[in-house]
């Protein structure tokens, strides 16, 4: 179908208004997902499994809604946005039927892989606070994220004292885990062959290797992260060793240690201190630390994909003062803390892994 433009209109110009008015109003997509998880509207839509009409899905829903012109509007949306699609219905009538699309799982709670917990997380106030605050990075000498600038305190020590934000984070975080172990598992099946146990440090509630230790049962498996999360581990039938510590003190001895998700929350000077300790816990001989993160730029990178990417650097630059890296800085900061070899492996998903060998 061909765009409809006013004749004396400059297309390029259009373009480029269209797109700072959507950036503009991002936010919007954030709150409209985060209200349709509330409603429980892309549970109902898999739940049915199939096409719904409006009247349906109203009466559905795990709150009835009334208000059908407001929930029309609210569905159009979604379907602009992918999260669900209208559907031709072969029987006479005026309702129009709605149907769920790949994209109505990720925001079902029943999901394994779902965001739902993350989504909402990043909705509230503290986090919204924290990321306008981005401009406070550029102000003074202080090299403090800004979150500390905000809040007063580090996001770890916030977590610390707030149990329920802690457990909602690592329930997001145990999601995202899940599914990029599960990556890593098909796109690297020689990754951990030849290796008899592999640490995970900052591995949270061990959602990552749990998968790992599933498709490697000869592994002997151990998470090490902070006591206040070790402890709220329910997990008594995986197998996996879990060991509350500190990764800038120590790092349990293993074969390999894995570090997904974790060094992109540090800037250079503290994740050498990291490697090192990572380095210090492997043998010299055949051992590894798996990097697994994201690499901005990567070549043949899905579009949407680098976009996610350079948010999430803005994201680390705000609350934990970290940061994401391309391909050269990663080989850098490896060789920065002693290791000889670097190989970077794209993956089918966000991250990639990235080794570092002595």
């Amino acid at each position: 179908m061909s765009s409809v433009v006013a004749p004396n209109a400059d297309p390029e110009e259009l373009r480029a208004r269209a797109n700072v008015w959507r950036l503009t109003l991002g936010v919007v997509d954030s709150a409209v997902l985060k209200w349709a998880i509330e409603l429980g509207l892309p549970s109902t839509l898999l739940k049915h499994g199939g096409p719904m009409t409006l009247t349906q899905i109203a009466s559905s829903l795990p709150t009835p809604c009334t208000n059908l012109p407001i929930l029309a509007r609210l569905m159009r949306y979604l379907v602009h946005l992918n999260i669900c699609r209208l559907v031709e219905s072969d029987v006479s009538g005026d309702d129009e039927l709605y149907a769920a699309t790949p994209c109505t799982k990720y925001l079902d709670p029943g999901y394994q892989e779902n965001q739902t917990d993350l989504l909402q997380l990043r909705m509230e106030k503290w986090i919204l606070d924290t990321v306008c605050g981005l401009g406070l990075s550029l102000k003074g000498n202080e090299t403090k994220p800004v979150f500390d600038k905000v809040h007063g305190e580090s996001v770890w020590s916030f977590f610390g004292r707030q149990p329920e934000r802690s457990k909602a984070f690592n329930a997001g975080m145990a999601n995202q885990a899940r599914a990029v172990a599960a990556a890593v598992v098909d796109g690297c099946r020689d990754l951990f062959m030849g290796l008899k146990s592999v640490v995970d440090v900052g591995g949270g509630t061990g959602a990552a290797m749990r998968e790992i230790s599933k498709a490697y049962p000869h592994l002997a498996c151990t998470v090490l992260d902070v006591p206040h999360v070790i402890e709220g581990v329910k997990d008594n039938v995986s197998g996996v060793r879990y060991v509350g510590g500190d990764m800038f003190s120590c790092v349990p001895k293993a074969d390999a240690v894995q570090l997904m998700s974790v060094l992109c929350d540090w800037g250079d000077e503290d994740c050498i201190k990291i490697l090192k300790k990572c380095k210090e816990a492997i043998p010299a001989k055949g051992g590894k630390v798996i990097i697994v993160s994201k690499v901005l730029g990567l070549e043949g990178s899905m579009e949407d994909l680098e976009r996610v990417k350079y948010a999430g650097d803005m994201v680390m630059m705000a609350i934990t003062g970290g940061k994401e890296r391309t391909k050269k800085e990663w080989k850098k900061l490896v060789s920065d803390a002693g290791f000889n070899q670097c190989s970077i492996i794209p993956l089918a998903t966000l991250p990639s892994v990235i080794v570092a060998s002595p």
